[in-house]
Formats: C-alpha cells, sequence, structure tokens
C-alpha cells in the first residue's frame, strides 16, 4: 500500500477538477436592443392628431436610442471591430423609416 502526502492528494485532487473543467472563455456580451418597428402606411391618417403613431414611434426611438448608447458604454468593448456602432445603427434604422407626408387638408381630430 502506497502512502501519499495530504499534499499530493489535494494537489492531486485540484489537477484533476482543472482538466475535468471546459476551456474559459469570457462570456460574449447580450445581444444589442432591437429598434423599434416603424409604423405600416395605412397606420397613419395624415392629419398630423395629437396621437399620431408617428409621435409614439418616434419617443420609441428615442428610448431605443438611449438603451443602445448604455447598451455600447457597458459593452462596447466586448464588441469585435467589424460589428456596427450605434451611428451605424441609427443611419440603417432612419433609411428605413418613411417620413409623412403633409396633407393639404384642415386639420380634424382623428377617431
Amino acid at each position: 500500500m502506497q502512502r501519499y502526502s495530504v499534499c499530493r492528494i489535494v494537489s492531486r485532487i485540484s489537477v484533476d477538477t482543472l482538466m475535468s473543467l471546459p476551456d474559459f472563455s469570457p462570456p460574449s456580451p447580450p445581444t444589442p436592443p432591437t429598434p423599434p418597428t416603424p409604423p405600416g402606411e395605412r397606420e397613419c391618417c395624415g392629419r398630423y392628431c395629437e396621437y399620431c403613431v408617428w409621435v409614439y414611434y418616434h419617443a420609441a426611438q428615442r428610448r431605443h436610442e438611449t438603451a443602445m448608447a448604455e447598451w455600447l458604454h457597458r459593452y462596447g468593448g466586448l464588441v469585435g471591430s467589424n460589428d456596427m456602432d450605434a451611428g451605424e445603427l441609427r443611419r440603417q434604422d432612419t433609411a428605413k423609416v418613411a417620413k409623412p407626408q403633409p396633407v393639404a387638408e384642415a386639420r380634424r381630430p382623428c377617431h
């Protein structure tokens, strides 16, 4: 029967434990916040209502920009150089949005 010292047993357990652990890699940052979906063509009546869908969309877009800035502040250093920055994401978002056209009619409340 072989005799082992306490240090040798503890070091052997530690080595076995370390060898059984998976490779360590830092966690990837969570996905950036998703931008709001612009309203559809038929969702706006074009009468510049007080509660227009575009008002809500632009408010959601401002909240998204704030969340995106916070996300970049927290995880910006972890994002690779191939990823887009907030300015690029904003340019892509605003390029997709069609601006409402002015209507010549008198302003009437939307119901």
